[in-house]
């Protein structure tokens, strides 16, 4: 499969790396660190162009490996400090405890059909996926449903970012220099619009309200300052 090159001046644009997924196993196991020269060491994967954040995965558990999640060695007894609880304590503690082991021992086995969500990393240069949601699914007919969809979302995830023409202006003039406080202006106003067009507005707010907000305000005057120190120094 071709792999389409990551743009640098996209990411964070891209609405694919701000929504969760939905790839097959074969697909996440075979991400790529993003390719970007200044962002090398960040951590960040990509698919096809894209920067993966979050994944959904449904599959049929065919292994479980338990393991703990920390262990403590030593070398010299004396020195690890230890504790009595008192017997009432302790006899709380042998219940969670045997809660825990009950809940696990009662949890997903080999052979269910899991749907999992979460974040996908490296860790120790391995990748897994930092679960946020998992659960069983009871109902197959959701299988076929999900094999049906994945056609239609590949064919979207195989397309080159493609950005809307008035922020792909703002961004090209990014790109050479030129950028002006009165086009990222025109380029919110423009956006806030567009919201305001397709929803329920509210009449206290307004695209022109909106700048200036101080948020924005303060990044505007930021970005022309900067600007205008560079123009000096020339």
């Amino acid at each position: 499969m071709r792999s389409l090159p990551i743009q640098e001046r996209c990411i964070g644009l891209d609405p694919l790396s701000r929504s969760t997924m939905k790839l097959f196993v074969q697909d996440i196991l075979h991400l790529e660190p993003v390719s970007c020269p200044n962002l090398k060491g960040t951590g960040l994967l990509s698919f096809e162009g894209h920067v993966v954040n979050r994944v959904e995965v449904m599959g049929i558990i065919v292994s479980v490996d338990k393991r703990e999640k920390r262990h403590s060695y030593a070398d010299n007894l004396k020195d690890i400090p230890r504790a009595e609880l008192p017997s009432s304590l302790q006899e709380k503690l042998d219940e969670l405890r045997a809660v825990c082991v009950t809940k696990n021992e009662d949890g997903f086995d080999i052979g269910d059909l899991m749907l999992v969500r979460g974040c996908v990393k490296m860790y120790q240069d391995q990748l897994e996926i930092d679960v946020l949601d998992h659960r069983k699914i009871e109902n197959l007919c959701l299988e076929y449903e999900r094999v049906l969809q994945m056609p239609s979302l590949y064919k979207l995830y195989n397309q080159p970012v493609k950005l809307p023409d008035n922020i792909e202006k703002v961004v090209n003039q990014t790109d050479q220099g030129t950028i002006s406080k009165e086009a990222v202006e025109s380029a919110i106003a423009r956006e806030i619009q567009a919201c305001f067009s397709s929803a329920v507005r509210d009449p206290a707010i307004t695209p022109e309200s909106v700048l200036t907000w101080p948020a924005v305000a303060e990044l505007l005057s930021t970005d022309r300052v900067s600007r205008q120190g560079k123009e000096s120094e020339r």
